[in-house]
């Protein structure tokens, strides 16, 4: 199962999101469902890139490894270019259809505050999704 968990704190734009798993609806090189959520996280990463340049997001870390994704940066409104907020959800709301066409294999935790940062400074945890 992949399991992803996106935390986002709107006050200051902040997010994070880390995948972790394989889909296992089928072998490893055609597995549709695992090509599907890393397209999407592909997309948000090249987004990020971009949104670095237009000055439309930061970017803190692109990592990808095997059956892993982790993401972090911050979304700015921008005057040009790509709204890093737009991005974002927009890509939430793709994992969320892959999540719903195959809640087998896809887990999808989403929190959004708008009240800073949780306590500890970090926004990703690795709670059982919900």
């Amino acid at each position: 199962m992949i399991r992803i968990y996106i935390r986002e704190d709107q006050s200051t734009g902040r997010f994070s999101v880390l995948a972790s798993g394989h889909a296992g609806t089928a072998p490893e090189g055609q597995d549709i469902v695992c090509a599907g959520v890393s397209i999407l996280l592909d997309t948000l990463a090249e987004a990020m890139c971009r949104g670095q340049d237009d000055g439309s997001m930061t970017v803190h870390t692109i990592q990808r490894e095997s059956g892993m994704y982790r993401l972090e940066g911050q979304c700015h409104r921008g005057e040009d270019g790509v709204d890093g907020p737009t991005v974002l959800q927009t890509v939430a709301a793709g994992l969320a259809l892959m999540q719903a066409a195959h809640p087998e294999a896809v887990a999808l935790d989403v929190r959004v505050t708008s009240e800073g940062f949780y306590p500890d400074g970090k926004i990703i945890d690795t709670g059982s999704p919900t």
